[in-house]
């Protein structure tokens, strides 16, 4: 969704990352920085398995958050866990394909450090320039012009060794990022683009990498994902993206990803990841119906997705405050007013929800 690019770029804002020469577009170049081992900083091994995999996990899903700051002012996240009441299982972070191509693994191990699996967020653009489309196309990956880069991510990310949640170019059935249903792109060569970068993982070692695909719930046919799908071999998670934004329209969790949801697992029996969510407050007269986002959330985590949404293996919740932002915007975070943040911290209380990985 397209508050994805301001997140793009507080991130870009306040991380280390390293800065491009100007005018020169060095996104071929990845430029490693750390060692890429978090035992080095006494931490335990994460094992790639999961929970998913094990015949005998029974019922539930692991809860991730994406939480403004994080991975720089990890205090944040401890914030998060206090008013939640538990540990995310899952932390995710975003990173475009522009300043030098760096990735800086002591994020990685300041993630894993809170016992978590970091969900990367990986974007082929460049937020600085606008959104920047015109060296990160499809056309530009299968060219092979950017193999450089993608290699040095490939090779940090194989010497970190730990399982790592990759979500390469989210949301590609929308019409709002550079690699989406625009400029003449096509299914064919976002499948083409994404098996190549696989593929490139692969050859590298990077076998620590757990593929997420994600389109955003398609809510009409032309904004359909299964054109898109690069196959059971290319991916280990399948995702959905989608909001309850209340003032428009007050939507329920299962009627805004069940049609969705009904479609992604006739298409495969991958884990489904719910990887953005949130909900907006009610308007007052909503709330006087009993539409409240204490109800939703409630609701959605102990009933709907037990009841209803058994591939459902993760849930990612959005926790930013987006109010006043990209033409109105919500705040989604669970702690937007006493009541929802109560109703979160409950839900997530129960047996089903995951609190650690594997």
């Amino acid at each position: 969704m397209l508050v994805q690019a301001v997140v793009g770029l507080m991130l870009l804002a306040a991380s280390a990352f390293g800065q491009r020469a100007a005018g020169t577009r060095q996104a071929t170049v990845a430029i490693v920085r750390g060692d890429g081992e978090c035992a080095a900083q006494g931490l335990p091994a994460f094992s790639a398995a999961s929970r998913v995999n094990e015949p005998n996990a029974g019922p539930g899903f692991y809860l991730g958050v994406w939480q403004p700051g994080v991975p720089e002012e990890m205090e944040r996240l401890d914030a998060f866990m206090r008013d939640a009441g538990v540990a995310p299982a899952i932390v995710m972070l975003w990173n475009d394909w522009a300043s030098a191509g760096t990735l800086d693994t002591a994020d990685l191990c300041a993630i894993a450090a809170r016992g978590a699996v970091p969900l990367i967020t990986w974007m082929p653009t460049d937020w600085r320039q606008g959104v920047d489309r015109s060296g990160y196309s499809l056309n530009s990956i299968l060219s092979g012009r950017l193999d450089g880069y993608l290699r040095g991510w490939a090779q940090q990310l194989a010497a970190y060794s730990g399982p790592v949640l990759l979500r390469f170019a989210h949301e590609m059935n929308g019409t709002w990022y550079g690699w989406g249903r625009r400029d003449g792109n096509t299914p064919v060569q976002y499948i083409r683009a994404w098996q190549h970068v696989h593929d490139l993982f692969v050859a590298e070692g990077a076998t620590n990498v757990q593929w997420v695909w994600c389109p955003n719930v398609a809510d009409d046919a032309t904004s359909r994902f299964e054109p898109y799908y690069p196959g059971d071999d290319y991916v280990d998670w399948v995702a959905l993206d989608g909001y309850n934004r209340g003032p428009e329209v007050w939507r329920w969790f299962t009627p805004i990803f069940g049609p969705s949801y009904a479609a992604l697992t006739a298409l495969t029996d991958k884990p489904v990841m719910i990887a953005e969510v949130g909900t907006s407050e009610a308007l007052p007269q909503q709330a006087a119906q009993g539409d409240t986002k204490a109800r939703w959330i409630t609701s959605a985590l102990t009933e709907e997705i037990p009841d209803r949404f058994p591939a459902i293996r993760a849930v990612v919740w959005f926790n930013e405050d987006k109010h006043g932002q990209e033409g109105g915007g919500y705040d989604w975070r669970i702690e937007s007013s006493e009541a929802a943040q109560q109703a979160f911290a409950q839900a997530v209380a129960s047996a089903g929800v995951w609190s650690s990985w594997p």
